[in-house]
């Protein structure tokens, strides 16, 4: 196996960045969807559970790939908001 063949299986960063920005972009929207259409004032401690669930979307994301993804994506066709 050359070092080329060796570097092509290996993760690269910028896909991580993107698949971690996707799930991030998801988990926001998992957010917005009930905050839009219910009329809830956050306090300080729920915007800090609502950013950690964004970042840990983002973070599942990053590392599971499509799988993820494709199991949010199936949970909001099932919630009835989609």
């Amino acid at each position: 196996m050359t070092a080329k063949d060796d570097r092509s299986h290996r993760p690269s960063i910028a896909g991580f960045v993107y698949r971690f920005l996707a799930g991030a972009a998801l988990g926001g929207m998992l957010l917005f969807i009930p905050l839009s259409v219910s009329s809830i004032h956050l306090n300080p401690f729920q915007v800090v559970l609502a950013s950690a669930l964004v970042m840990l979307c983002g973070v599942f994301s990053g590392t599971l790939g499509t799988k993820f993804a494709a199991s949010m994506l199936k949970s909001f066709e099932s919630s009835g908001f989609y």
